[in-house]
């Protein structure tokens, strides 16, 4: 799988959020759920409403776009660079 296909940038709080040492499960989670995203996007995947929690997620080819990734009550802005 070729992960520098995609760049997935986080808010500066959140990279704050997730270096703290008492939150390395939700840590966990994420990294679990952005191999999940990964992969459905490798495998030209663009339908993500039904397979993840996502508020808004556009995604056209060779542009900049915003989705919002609910993991529990913590939620994380990706940017996905393709």
């Amino acid at each position: 799988m070729n992960y520098n296909k995609w760049r997935i940038y986080f808010k500066e709080d959140v990279n704050k959020f997730l270096n703290d040492s008492n939150n390395k499960q939700i840590k966990g989670r994420l990294n679990e759920k952005l191999k999940e995203i990964l992969e459905y996007l490798n495998k030209g995947e663009r339908n993500l409403y039904k397979i993840f929690d996502i508020k808004k997620l556009k995604l056209k080819s060779f542009e900049l776009e915003l989705c919002r990734l609910r993991i529990g009550d913590f939620r994380i802005i990706l940017d996905i660079d393709y």
